[in-house]
């Protein structure tokens, strides 16, 4: 079983709250170079499972300090999910969304 699957397996146990998503998505960011962690996130983002899409969400989120690409997936894809709760992680991203490069 590939990394994706095991986090997909992980994730879809949790049934109520988020706090093992995001504990999984620190533990992706902490351990991976951001382009690893966003192609990594672009997969999960494609699950048909909602808790991999919040997860992706989640790491999404931490990589937009960083990374164009990362923020430009917040706004365009993530927001268009059809489930509610993904869609609501990405709100709750919404301050990312106004960060300032210098």
């Amino acid at each position: 079983m590939d990394t994706i699957e095991k986090l997909i397996r992980r994730v879809q146990e949790t049934q109520h709250g988020f706090t093992d998503i995001k504990r999984a998505a620190d533990e992706v960011v902490a351990g991976k170079a951001t382009r690893d962690s966003l192609r990594m996130a672009k997969k999960l983002f494609a699950s048909d499972v909602h808790q991999a899409r919040m997860l992706a969400t989640f790491i999404l989120g931490r990589l937009a300090a960083q990374s164009e690409e990362s923020l430009n997936f917040l706004r365009s894809r993530v927001g268009q999910d059809g489930d509610w709760r993904v869609q609501e992680r990405s709100a709750w991203r919404k301050p990312l969304t106004r960060i300032v490069r210098i």
